[in-house]
Formats: C-alpha cells, sequence, structure tokens
C-alpha cells in the first residue's frame, strides 16, 4: 500500500508542470512527456519503480511517514537499490532527466545512479584516517569484466562458495588487512581472524564499522544478518554471535569475496594490527556527544545508537517512548596507542552532567541517562575508579548518577542520526561542558 500510494502521489506530480531547471539542461521533448506524465504508460516496470521509489525519498523530506532506513528494493535488472533519504537531494525531475540518459545508453539501472549522488565515509587503514568518498556502481556487464565467474556469482548474486574450497592468502610478515574484491575497501585485519572450523574464513571485527553494511536476511527458511561492503554493495557473508571475546561476534566470509592488500606487509597502523579497541557512552542527546568524541586524535570511528535496552533493534521512535530501556548512545572505535580510555572517560565526564537523572538539559526521559558501558573488566575498573574520584572530590556539588554496565547488544540509530551535527551544521543538541576541575581531578591521579 506505501509503494501504491506513493506511486498515485508521484502520478499528481507528473501531471503539473514542473519546471526542470535543477537539470541545469535546457529541456527536451522527451522529458517534457515524461513531465507531464503523457511517458508514464511506456515506461518500463524498473523504471516506474525508480520514479516511485524517489518519489518517496521526496515525501520522506517533506515529512511524510516511512518505513525505517535503509530501505532497499531491486531494479529492472535484480541490482539492490539502498534508499537513504539522508543522502539524496535531487528532485522528482531530476530522477526523470536520468532515466532518459541511461535508456539512451541502453542502461536500465536508475537505482545505481542515485547511490552515487553522495559521498560516504570509509575507513582507510592504510592511513588510520576516515575519508569521503564515492560509491562504486558499476553495471552488471562491468562486474561481469572485472571478477571471475565465481566472484561474480557471491558477490553480486549473494551466493555462497562452498565450505573448505578457498581460503584467504596469508600475508608473509603475519599483518595484513583483507579488501573487497570488488572496490578495494578494507574489510578485516588480518590479526582479528581465527579458525572457526565451518570451512569460511572467519573474523571477530571489521576494520571499522563504516566499511561494512549489516542488513536482515530472511532467505533459505532461516533469519541471519548479511554483511555487505559498504562501498560497492558486495555480498561478503553474514555475521553470527558466537564469535571470540572481545566483540562475541563470528563474520563469516567467503574467501573468494576478499584480496589480501599488496602492500599488507610492512603495513603499521592499529586497525591492520588488530590493535583497535571499542567504547561505549550514554550522555543525553547522542548527535552532540557523536559529534565531539570523532573529534579526538586517535578515535577511529564512531557510531550513535540504542544499548542497554529489553527490546531488539528498537526504532528511534520507540526509543524515545522510553518503553524499551534503551539509551541513546555512541559505540567509539579507538586506537589505544593513540588515545587511552582513561582519555575518553575523562572527556566524556567532561562533556555532560552526570548528576542528572535521566536527563540533559532539556532533554527528560531514561533514553538520556548518564551511562558507561564496558567491555572488559579494565574498563569497568577505570570506570568505577574516574566516578569515585570525582564524587569525592567536590567538583560536582550533587552525587554522580552514572550508571556503570557491561556492554550489550548495540543497535545502530537510523542513517538520519549518524553524523547528525555534520550534515545539519545549525542543528540542536544539549551538551553540558564542565570546569577544568574534572581534569585536572582524573589527570592527578593518574600521575
Amino acid at each position: 500500500m506505501r509503494i501504491f500510494g506513493a506511486a498515485l502521489i508521484l502520478l499528481c506530480l507528473f501531471s503539473s508542470n514542473l519546471s526542470y531547471a535543477a537539470t541545469a539542461e535546457p529541456p527536451d521533448p522527451v522529458l517534457e512527456k515524461n513531465a507531464t506524465g503523457l511517458e508514464w504508460l511506456q515506461m518500463s516496470m524498473g523504471e516506474r519503480m525508480d520514479c516511485i521509489l524517489f518519489s518517496m525519498v521526496v515525501l520522506k523530506n517533506n515529512g511524510y511517514a516511512m518505513d525505517k532506513t535503509p530501505n532497499d528494493y531491486y531494479d529492472a535488472v535484480g541490482e539492490k537499490v539502498r534508499l537513504d533519504p539522508g543522502l539524496y537531494s535531487e528532485t522528482v525531475t531530476s530522477i526523470l532527466a536520468s532515466i532518459v540518459k541511461k535508456r539512451e545508453r541502453g542502461q536500465n539501472t536508475i537505482g545505481a545512479e542515485m547511490k552515487n549522488t553522495g559521498k560516504i565515509e570509509i575507513y582507510n587503514a592504510a592511513t588510520d584516517r576516515v575519508e569521503k568518498v564515492d560509491p562504486v556502481v558499476k553495471s552488471d556487464a562491468e562486474w561481469k569484466k572485472i571478477l571471475t565467474p565465481e566472484q561474480y556469482q557471491v558477490t553480486r548474486r549473494k551466493g555462497t562458495e562452498r565450505p573448505f574450497s578457498n581460503q584467504c592468502a596469508i600475508p608473509t610478515q603475519g599483518k595484513g588487512v583483507y579488501q573487497c574484491v570488488g572496490c578495494g575497501t578494507d574489510l578485516f585485519a588480518y590479526g582479528n581472524k581465527f579458525e572457526s572450523g565451518t570451512g569460511w574464513p572467519s573474523f571477530w571485527e571489521p576494520v571499522s564499522p563504516l566499511n561494512v553494511r549489516l542488513e536482515e536476511d530472511a532467505g533459505l527458511g532461516m533469519r541471519r544478518t548479511e554483511v555487505l561492503c559498504a562501498r560497492c554493495d558486495a555480498h561478503l557473508g553474514h555475521v553470527f554471535d558466537d564469535g571470540p571475546p572481545p566483540t562475541g561476534k563470528r563474520y563469516c566470509m567467503n574467501a573468494v569475496a576478499l584480496k589480501l592488500a599488496k602492500d599488507s606487509g610492512p603495513a603499521k597502523d592499529a586497525a591492520v594490527k588488530g590493535q583497535v579497541e571499542k567504547a561505549a557512552f550514554a550522555g543525553g542527546c547522542f548527535w552532540g556527544m557523536e559529534k565531539y568524541f570523532s573529534e579526538i586524535d586517535g578515535v577511529i570511528s564512531t557510531r550513535v545508537g540504542y544499548t542497554g535496552g529489553t527490546v531488539k533493534d528498537p526504532s528511534y521512535e520507540e526509543v524515545c517512548t522510553g518503553k524499551t530501556g534503551h539509551a541513546e548512545a555512541i559505540e567509539i572505535t579507538y586506537d589505544p596507542s593513540r588515545v587511552s580510555y582513561d582519555d575518553l572517560l575523562e572527556f566524556f565526564f567532561n562533556h555532560h552532567d552526570p548528576t542528572t537523572l535521566n536527563r540533559q538539559g532539556p532533554d527528560v526521559g531514561s533514553q538520556y541517562r548518564s551511562a558507561i558501558f564496558y567491555y572488559t573488566p579494565g574498563q569497568e575498573k577505570a570506570a568505577e575508579e574516574a566516578k569515585k574520584l570525582l564524587d569525592h572530590s567536590g567538583v560536582f556539588k550533587k552525587p554522580i548518577v552514572t550508571r556503570i554496565e557491561p556492554a550489550d547488544e548495540f543497535y545502530g540509530a537510523e542513517e538520519t542520526h549518524q553524523k547528525y551535527l555534520k550534515k545539519n551544521p545549525l542543528g540542536y543538541c544539549s551538551v553540558h561542558l564542565q570546569s577544568k576541575r574534572v581534569s585536572e581531578v582524573l589527570r592527578t591521579a593518574r600521575k
């Protein structure tokens, strides 16, 4: 019904006199036919679906209700189309113009063009930096030219290689990074690889959450979590909750979907060595917390989401009711050789009010509580000591109510909330900056 409703609205849009100024090209007869709706019945089903899908983006950006993003659909050639309202600002008219251009080239993959409209953030293990890059989008024919038949079947058609049939190359120096066979995006460090006995390469963590995308997979009569390359949408494998510490995850990958980076031998960065760690904090609105934590030298990546509750994979709206028990939180991946967990704790206590129960400024509710979610006994001990020191120091006039809990399942928030203040510089989020006394107390104790 949702798609049908979007189609009706789109037809209404077509019936109006739309301007093509946004296309930066003079109108042509074909485009004018599209704009008046005369061409609609002559479009292929794939072209119609592309129009409907993009109209849903327009509706979302204008306040209409829509299913939780990201939303996945398929275009006429069977390629998956990722619908992400936060990345696209084109008008329906420019999409129609793209359809015409695609037709002229004998293509029908407008969804691929949609994915090219905005850059994405990818972690580069060689430089230890997050970089903005263009998504890699190719036609079916182009993928077949650069991939072997088995690589194509696995990465583009979501196939699965036979267990024990292939192996990942072993780096000569005992350290390296495995990349996507399709686009070369860094995916997994050799130091995070372990023997699972399943017949497929297994890792307990990717080099960065930015570089992979997780999706629910209900195929084969079971519910699993699919792992895809965040840059080119290549199917890599699945992730399961039966892995080793410290994450408890098993990223079960297809060997043919991975390739060993050529310069992996002498690589020295922490991600390649498998020496990255995680931390998680809750301190009110997660927009502001992410903005400030992401600017710390040594923080590799950040992700906002929900944790500490009882409902599986909640939406933002559900968390806001206060009934799921989740806190708005931030998950941090960092290099401990450049920034310590003690430094992160100091930053945390400096950037919110840890004495207000279930509240930060005007934001009220249990989802805005102050909390530290520890991944290791060492993190738990450090958090308890920091809280005790600050409580006894008199820096705060009221007792600290920050909860210290073991890290639970972390559910990433909708794309709209990721890097929110970076996307919306004029956005508002309540952040409480504390006095220098917080840092003085904690640093003195560490000497």
